[in-house]
């Protein structure tokens, strides 16, 4: 009965269904349909996930960054894309970001009559952080504290190397990679919640700062009299 449903009669309805085809003819025909995976400009897109229990709920900021793999300045456009990233989100030196670097793919049967699109970003099960294992470009993310840290992110590739040493990826599917299509990054920082401890240490830290407030001088959270000059009187308040 599953069988009988078109692709897109169930998740985007019928009128929808040639949109969604995950499979082309053509590369010309497959490419006509995926217009935004060609553009020349990177797409960065971030969104929040709550993670955890209830009493402990987190937030992990997910961000990811895409390139044509034909880029002429990946290195560059990632430092400029790593100074929003830091001025939005970072808060104090210890924090930083995990870097996982994937590819998005063309795939083709071995008579080259059928093309798809794999996507690097898949949470298909025994992914690890949203990576699939076929089109992953290490098993280690590279760790970002810094605007500096931001060279040590592969951004040069030799795509027709990174084919070769994948050509048995999909050998159970009975496909194989025809072209790299896209360098995708997948940035995330989680942000812990901010706890009663946490919240107190903050207060304290304020408190130890040293300020002036219309003549009344707070140290350490007390409150003292207003500095007289000589000749000048002093009021209770």
């Amino acid at each position: 009965m599953a069988g009988e449903f078109e692709r897109g009669s169930l998740r985007s309805g019928a009128r929808f269904a040639a949109r969604n085809r995950p499979f082309y003819s053509s590369i010309k025909d497959l490419l006509q349909h995926h217009p935004k995976l060609l553009d020349s400009k990177p797409a960065v897109s971030t969104e929040v996930l709550k993670i955890g229990s209830t009493r402990t709920v987190g937030n992990l900021l997910q961000t990811t960054i895409r390139f044509r793999a034909d880029h002429p300045t990946i290195g560059h456009s990632l430092r400029e894309i790593f100074l929003d990233l830091f001025r939005e989100h970072i808060e104090n030196e210890t924090d930083g970001f995990e870097v996982v670097t994937v590819f998005n793919a063309i795939l083709t049967d071995a008579s080259r009559t059928s093309f798809s699109v794999f996507y690097g970003h898949d949470y298909a099960e025994g992914n690890v952080s949203g990576a699939a294992a076929q089109l992953s470009y290490s098993a280690e993310p590279v760790v970002v504290r810094s605007v500096l840290d931001v060279k040590n992110i592969p951004s040069s590739f030799d795509l027709e190397q990174i084919v070769s040493e994948r050509r048995l990826a999909f050998q159970q599917s009975g496909v194989t990679i025809d072209r790299i299509l896209n360098i995708v990054y997948l940035v995330r920082r989680f942000v812990e919640p901010e706890t009663k401890s946490k919240r107190e240490k903050k207060i304290r830290l304020k408190k130890k700062k040293v300020g002036k407030h219309d003549g009344v001088t707070e140290v350490s959270g007390q409150t003292l009299p207003p500095r007289t000059h000589e000749g000048q009187k002093t009021f209770p308040v």
